[in-house]
């Protein structure tokens, strides 16, 4: 079986470079500073098989975690909205991991929020 969330999220981070290396709802991306690892994980907490967003973790490999914020799809993603629905959020049913009614037109806007976020963080901390 196809792992839904890894793909989900490949595609959803597509234009990002370096890759992430995904595992499920999890991804780690590289840094150019060998003491900082960055998590970004599929946010799993509240309704159950419902995703509102990401938790991006910024580590030290020896003193653990820095800082972590969350990107809430409502407050970065552009949405096509079905019937005046509101919702922006994913969702896992019968199988696989969509958009739930609403999807959004695209998601380079948070991506990219995310990327500037992680590397002004890594910066700061470089120096």
């Amino acid at each position: 079986m196809e792992n839904t969330f890894e793909t989900f999220n490949k595609n959803f981070f597509s234009i990002t470079k370096p890759k992430i290396q995904w595992f499920d709802k999890m991804g780690i991306l590289p840094t150019n500073n060998t003491n900082i690892v960055v998590e970004i994980k599929l946010d799993d907490v509240g309704h159950k098989d419902n995703f509102n967003g990401y938790h991006i973790s910024i580590l030290h490999k020896v003193n653990g975690k820095i800082i972590t914020h969350f990107f809430k799809f409502k407050d970065y993603l552009t949405m096509t909205k079905i019937d005046g629905c509101d919702y922006c959020h994913g969702w896992f049913n019968n199988g696989k991991i969509d958009w739930y009614i609403n999807r959004p037109t695209n998601s380079r806007e948070m991506v990219s929020k995310m990327l500037d976020y992680i590397e002004n963080f890594v910066e700061i901390k470089r120096k």
